[in-house]
């Protein structure tokens, strides 16, 4: 006989050795790749005042816009 005519001669095993993938799994609404921690419900956001950083960083980003288009090279 050649290699590979006898029936006990099966590459990888005896066939029916892997076992067949495990289910998805759905006991919750949720796709389990995802962190539940980015799912969860926070507190609505707090309309108000904004805090003295964003203003500062709004007014110093205005202010370098302002200053670049005015002084331009090349323009």
């Amino acid at each position: 006989m050649a290699t590979g005519d006898d029936p006990d001669e099966v590459s990888g095993g005896s066939q029916g050795s892997e076992a067949p993938d495990a289910p998805p799994n759905v006991t919750r609404g949720t796709d389990p790749s995802v962190e539940s921690v980015w799912l969860r419900h926070r507190p609505p956001p707090h309309h108000g005042l904004p805090r003295l950083s964003t203003v500062l960083l709004t007014v110093t980003f205005i202010a370098l816009l302002v200053l670049w288009v005015v002084l331009r090279p090349g323009g």
